[in-house]
């Protein structure tokens, strides 16, 4: 009789990881175009963004067909900054996978196995080695990858403006021959902390509002400005010239 049970209990446990590993993460791989820790990884934080923070992707169905699911080619993805959690519902509603170009300061290093593994691009802003960190999201791009950029640099607060575009997203796009999504966050979390708003529920909502190309003749330099007119069109929010990072900055020295 034991014998049954001890031959019962190793045909489930076999069975089990048979089709963990035949089914379930070879499913996971195929909800992103990743390998299986990212999909992994994607689906349980869709789950997260739609139970705690009710995230809404409005317009989705309309994006172009470089950021669909099974999309092919270069894309660059860009949207205003609000709360810590804007990663987070930003890839959630995507199937293709971004690699961030990420605030140094804000990679914890206790996270380093994941931002490793997510491919994140450490941004300084302002040292010698962003032109370093230029080159590899260009090098991503011109390969056909996906490219997220928060291009105010910073979460912008007080809640509810738009402020200074950082320049590189032109030249970026231009040199990685990539089409520019532009999408609108709003009512996610407003948290004193960047990591307060991931665990704090809300309605957060993502939206699509178009798709810029640039064109031959386009002054790359130019393109990050005219990227956030179309958000401060969209959303009906102010455009404050005080750049976040020169506030940021301001902040850390004294």
């Amino acid at each position: 009789m034991y014998i049954f049970w001890i031959i019962l209990a190793i045909a489930i446990w076999a069975g089990f990881w048979l089709w963990l590993v035949y089914w379930l993460l070879p499913w996971f791989g195929r909800q992103l175009d990743a390998d299986q820790l990212s999909g992994s990884l994607w689906f349980f934080a869709r789950m997260y963004c739609r139970i705690v923070h009710r995230v809404r992707w409005v317009g989705f169905d309309q994006l172009p067909p470089e950021a669909r699911r099974g999309g092919k080619g270069p894309v660059v993805v860009v949207a205003n900054h609000t709360a810590g959690i804007d990663p987070l519902i930003v890839q959630s509603g995507l199937r293709r996978h971004l690699r961030w170009l990420m605030w140094e300061a804000n990679m914890h290093p206790a996270l380093g196995w994941l931002w490793r593994h997510e491919g994140m691009i450490p941004v300084s802003y302002g040292a010698s080695h962003d032109a370093v960190t230029a080159r590899v999201a260009v090098r991503h791009l011109r390969s056909g990858g996906a490219i997220g950029i928060f291009p105010e640099g910073s979460i912008a607060r007080p809640k509810e403006e738009l402020r200074p575009f950082q320049p590189g997203i032109g030249l970026i796009a231009h040199m990685g021959r990539a089409p520019i999504v532009v999408l609108w966050i709003h009512d996610t979390p407003y948290t004193p902390t960047a990591w307060g708003s991931v665990i704090r529920t809300s309605h957060s909502v993502v939206e699509y509002v178009g798709t810029y190309r640039i064109e031959k003749g386009d002054d790359p330099a130019q393109v990050s400005e005219r990227i956030r007119h179309m958000l401060a069109d969209r959303t009906g929010w102010p455009l404050v010239d005080e750049s976040l990072l020169v506030e940021d900055q301001d902040a850390a020295a004294h």
